[in-house]
């Protein structure tokens, strides 16, 4: 089952918008245990002229598997007069911080994959002793 700190933390980044905290160093280190264990190909909607990871210094982002989703994402933008694309991204497991697809109780979320922006490891940008960061989601 989920720690309490890492559920929170899971249900935080589903389901709130506003100030975002990276997660606490144990939090990384217990859902490490749930992401694949080879590369994978995943997808994002990108909006032309707008980075909300840059905008908000964050550190991490959302992928998810399904193309068609992120798809009818960038169609649905276009409905409504927002320039979008779909982002393909090969990625590596030390990018990853959890796979939501892995985790014991999936179905309470989104399928979705929460990797670093930068392409750095997730052991880069949690550190055992750094102080917490906090941005906009």
């Amino acid at each position: 089952s989920i720690t309490e700190e890492a559920y929170n933390f899971l249900n935080n980044w589903t389901y709130k918008i506003g100030v975002y905290q990276n997660p606490s160093y144990n939090v990384v280190q217990f859902l490490k245990r749930f992401r694949p264990k080879n590369k994978v190909t995943l997808y994002r909607a990108e909006r032309y002229g707008f980075d909300i990871n840059r905008a908000t210094n964050k550190d991490f982002t959302s992928f998810t598997y399904s193309r068609d989703f992120v798809q009818n994402i960038v169609e649905y933008d276009r409905e409504i007069g927002i320039k979008s694309w779909v982002k393909k991204r090969t990625i590596e497991p030390r990018e990853i911080l959890v796979d939501f697809t892995l985790l014991p109780n999936s179905e309470e979320f989104i399928n979705e994959v929460i990797v670093t922006r930068s392409g750095l490891s997730v052991d880069t940008i949690i550190k055992k002793d750094e102080t917490k960061r906090y941005f906009w989601k």
